[in-house]
């Protein structure tokens, strides 16, 4: 059984490593200007701060990839201590929140036009645009098409795309091999024959 999860874990390993080859350098580098510094954490937090910029970078990247779940956590990152007040701490995920970057992201999900829409990201983009005046939203809208030009929406599903991993299946247990220990129920590789 240790083998079999071992196994699994290093294919998992494997594709989460080539995955992350495919993400554009130069926009996981760009993200880094969003970044604030972790430094003055401790423990967990600094942890949390470090974790949350690689997710954010890994999302920023996707999104100019044009994975549209990725233009949601962008602007989620950008907003999400104003809109859920999660952390004392805004900046605790180490990044920089900014309003106006959230609007803009919201905006640019609807104008894809994209069948991915959801009804949550009209109401996000009520939440995060709120109390801005007509000046900025009109300059918020262009920078939403600018984003929305320059970014191809791709199906979450497509196998080409760069958030998609080709995680190998786990393999199939040899025949009569005792696959448990002790008290332990049998492990069930599904697809496999009994």
């Amino acid at each position: 059984m240790r083998r079999v999860i071992i196994a699994a874990a290093l294919a998992l390993l494997t594709a989460t490593s080539a995955n992350a080859q495919v993400r554009s350098p130069q926009k996981l580098k760009e993200a880094e200007q969003f970044f604030v510094s972790c430094n003055k954490y401790k423990d967990d937090n600094f942890e949390m701060c470090k974790l949350g910029q690689k997710d954010f970078s890994e999302d920023y990247a996707d999104a100019f990839a044009g994975r549209l779940v990725s233009w949601r956590n962008i602007a989620f990152f950008f907003s999400h201590n104003h809109s859920y007040g999660a952390y004392e701490d805004p900046h605790v995920e180490g990044i920089s929140l900014n309003m106006l970057h959230a609007c803009a992201w919201r905006m640019a999900i609807l104008l894809t036009g994209s069948a991915e829409i959801e009804n949550t990201d009209e109401r996000h983009l009520q939440y995060d645009c709120v109390n801005m005046s007509s000046v900025v939203l009109a300059t918020l809208l262009q920078r939403a098409q600018n984003i929305s030009n320059m970014i191809d929406v791709v199906d979450e599903d497509d196998p080409k795309a760069p958030w998609n991993r080709n995680i190998p299946p786990i393999p199939c247990p040899p025949k009569g091999a005792d696959n448990h220990k002790d008290d332990d129920p049998p492990f069930i590789v599904y697809g496999c024959p009994k």
